[in-house]
């Protein structure tokens, strides 16, 4: 993309949405984009494609737990991000496994943990995506088995909430309080928005670019 290709002397390291979590049992849908990918090569950034439960516009928490307590699906998932990893000769991995119910946090830390023992020795890094105000998260836990933990600070106000800011800077001092009480610093990647909401009157709010933000 333009911006892309504009910008791209100032990145070093980007976490592509290329691998979907389709079902409680491993499955994925990949959908590498081969130019972007090789683009990113001949610069020289290390590629973490992202390994997401947004799969078809929503949120699969509840698969995302019944995947994380099997066992033999866990291996086979990671077994499966392995193979990938070594297909596309990328630098690791980024998990990002949102909306899970409380009771899937344990056999988050497993899997984890079962992660990092297969990448690790392979030479990849392995990342994740925290929502930092999430009570269920150990940060102390999660820190072993990850080599950065991206801080998802936004989100403050939300579509079908109160208008507001997504990201004030009481909202981002409190997560990042929060998520330092027992981890380094040097650990952490502080993530922001790049987009908005606009909430109509008597309406939940809709999703704007950050080109339309800056030219309300």
């Amino acid at each position: 993309s333009y911006s892309l290709n504009k910008n791209i002397g100032k990145l070093n390291m980007v976490l592509p949405e290329w691998i979907f979590q389709k079902d409680s049992k491993g499955n994925l849908e990949i959908q590498v984009d081969t130019i972007t990918l090789n683009l990113l090569r001949k610069n020289n950034i290390a590629v973490l494609p992202m390994l997401t439960n947004n799969y078809n516009n929503q949120w699969n928490g509840d698969t995302t737990f019944l995947l994380l307590k099997n066992s033999s699906v866990r291996k086979s998932l990671i077994d499966n991000l392995l193979n990938i990893l070594d297909k596309y000769k990328f630098q690791g991995i980024n998990i990002d496994l949102e909306s899970l119910p409380a009771d899937a946090y344990p056999y988050l830390i497993t899997f984890s943990e079962e992660l990092y023992a297969a990448l690790h020795p392979a030479g990849y890094l392995t990342t994740v995506d925290v929502d930092p105000n999430d009570k269920n998260i150990s940060f102390e836990k999660l820190a072993k088995f990850y080599d950065l933990i991206f801080l998802m600070t936004y989100d403050e106000h939300y579509p079908e909430g109160d208008p507001g800011s997504i990201s004030s800077i009481g909202f981002i001092e409190k997560s990042l309080d929060y998520a330092l009480k027992d981890i380094p610093s040097g650990k952490f990647v502080l993530c922001v928005a790049g987009y908005g909401y606009d909430w109509a009157e008597g309406k939940t709010g809709s999703d704007i670019t950050y080109t339309d933000l800056v030219s309300l």
